[in-house]
């Protein structure tokens, strides 16, 4: 048995075995459900933040006779990302914000599917405001937005609790079976957003595997081709190839050759592996948002609620 035979069988049973693996935990994790229920934070900013310091100061926009300072505007996506219906709530999903952090207005702005009944409601205790949800159903992949406006801290007669900028801590909480008690606010991946234009396959990979993998396979006929009319080059032949005998300068060029064919072998795997991973669709996120709900595109907040 030659070095290519040996090769191919070795490179045969590695190829197999790689497939195996891939096929086996494609099919595992595909049969895992799992229940879950994630707010996502889409983004939070402060209003007349980027406003000219001088306009900055005759601005005054006051909430029930208070003069309010530092308003932020963030907005939450509530999704259920996992594979379970979430129904029979033991206790509803609340957002729980400091009480510091004066909430001026909460707004449902869109319900995923349009039909589904999510209703809301603010309450003020004496450490907090919470924000409190009730949700009948939440099938996998439906989702809400929520967008809030509201106040760094409460008005303030010291100078130094108005300067004081304090960042607002918020947490959500549930009572549900197979759920946290605590869930955890992630970031909004973009791959979530619906795409206004279809994906462009990139081919270079492709095209670099193929290429290169022909000049490899012109390589390797080259060499192997040797072991007919000229054993002494025939560089799987150990033992004849580095006779001290016959060894000349042809040899050298016949390791340089098999160099360059190592090189190629790199190249056309990578190709290879572009190529198969350009193709392979990735993992699909269990629900899509609207671009239209983008920050860059979402609708100036209302400011009916001031006085």
């Amino acid at each position: 048995m030659d070095g290519i035979t040996i090769g191919l069988t070795v490179g045969g049973i590695i190829v197999g075995a790689v497939i195996t693996y891939i096929v086996s935990k494609y099919f595992f994790n595909k049969s895992l459900k799992e229940k879950s229920l994630t707010p996502f934070l889409q983004f939070t900013s402060r209003l007349f933040s980027d406003l000219d310091p001088e306009l900055k100061e005759e601005l005054i926009v006051t909430y029930k006779d208070h003069k309010i300072d530092n308003i932020n505007q963030v907005q939450f996506l509530i999704a259920n990302d996992g594979d379970i219906p979430i129904k029979d709530i033991i206790e509803p999903l609340r957002l729980i914000i400091p009480k510091e952090n004066r909430v001026f207005s909460a707004n449902i702005i869109h319900i995923e599917p349009e039909g589904r009944n999510i209703d809301y409601e603010i309450i003020e205790t004496e450490d907090q405001n919470i924000i409190e949800f009730s949700i009948p159903l939440l099938n996998s992949g439906e989702f809400f937005v929520v967008k809030l406006l509201l106040q760094d801290s409460l008005p303030s007669e010291s100078k130094e609790e108005k300067e004081k900028q304090n960042k607002i801590t918020y947490s959500f909480t549930i009572t549900a079976d197979d759920l946290q008690p605590n869930l955890k606010i992630s970031r909004l991946p973009y791959s979530y957003y619906e795409e206004e234009k279809k994906k462009k396959y990139n081919w270079t990979g492709f095209w670099f595997g193929i290429i290169f993998g022909v000049l490899l396979t012109a390589i390797i006929g080259i060499i192997y081709s040797f072991k007919h009319f000229a054993k002494e080059l025939y560089l799987f032949s150990f033992n004849n190839f580095f006779n001290g005998e016959t060894f000349s300068i042809y040899n050298v060029f016949i390791l340089l050759l098999a160099l360059l064919a190592i090189v190629f072998l790199l190249i056309t795997i990578v190709g290879i592996v572009q190529a198969i991973s350009e193709l392979t669709p990735n993992k699909k996120p269990k629900f899509k948002v609207p671009s239209k709900l983008r920050k860059g595109r979402a609708r100036s907040y209302p400011f009916e609620i001031f006085d």
